[in-house]
């Protein structure tokens, strides 16, 4: 064994000081867990000609529309964390829409869990487009959805829209999502936002201040010559 693998094991003992059988049962365990959850949609997949072990599989097989259906009726009705993930993430594909759509908005306002809400919002951010611009700019603005509004914030950044400008500035005092509304006004190089980005510079915290540095200097290349002066 190498110095630098004894070093990583070394690493993940310290961090976990379990044995490694330890762990393995645990992830075992784990892993029987979330195939119990999960039988009853593959159960359904099956009869309709999916012979998958996880719905995660689905996702390798090209186009799985006639999936779509199962998985958007077993989506609100799964509880455990890893499976409807999986059905999320499995839904984030544009040929899934329209249907999807407004059952991810509801997923997102509904479910209390903060990391499904940030799985939602990341399959939101996928399927959006202009004509989302709204309902994005609603939930970006609802502080009471957390750190689960990450992906939304991103999704702004990619709106041509021009109220979305106003929308990030807005959400940059929020320690939930003011990196990821830094890093979405540096892609729209919007450069109402430069003086507000520029006091993250001197932020105490580390990706703030890179963040903020990549944001303004995206900013700068996009002004006009003679507004650089």
């Amino acid at each position: 064994m190498s110095e630098s693998s004894k070093e990583f094991l070394e690493r993940i003992a310290r961090i976990d000081p379990r044995s490694r059988e330890e762990r393995d049962a645990e992830r075992q365990g784990r892993v029987f867990i979330n195939r119990r959850a999960s039988e009853p949609v593959l159960a359904d997949l099956r009869k309709a000609g999916f012979n998958v072990r996880w719905v995660a599989e689905l996702r390798r097989q090209g186009d799985y529309r006639e999936a779509i259906p199962i998985l958007l009726k077993w989506m609100p009705l799964v509880a455990n964390h890893a499976v409807k993930s999986d059905i999320i993430r499995t839904l984030s594909v544009p040929w899934a829409m329209p249907e999807v759509w407004p059952l991810f908005l509801e997923e997102f306002r509904r479910n209390e869990d903060e990391e499904i809400r940030w799985v939602v919002g990341s399959g939101i951010r996928l399927l959006a487009d202009e004509t989302k611009f709204d309902a994005l700019a609603e939930l970006a603005q609802a502080r009471q959805y957390g750190r689960g509004r990450q992906m939304i914030v991103l999704a702004l950044g990619e709106m041509k829209d021009p109220r979305a400008v106003d929308v990030l500035i807005g959400q940059l005092d929020d320690p939930q999502v003011a990196i990821v509304a830094i890093m979405a006004l540096g892609t729209l190089r919007a450069e109402a936002a430069r003086t507000h980005i520029e006091r993250f510079l001197n932020d105490p915290i580390p990706a703030h201040r890179r963040e903020a540095k990549k944001a303004i200097a995206a900013i700068d290349r996009a002004l006009p010559r003679r507004s650089r002066k």
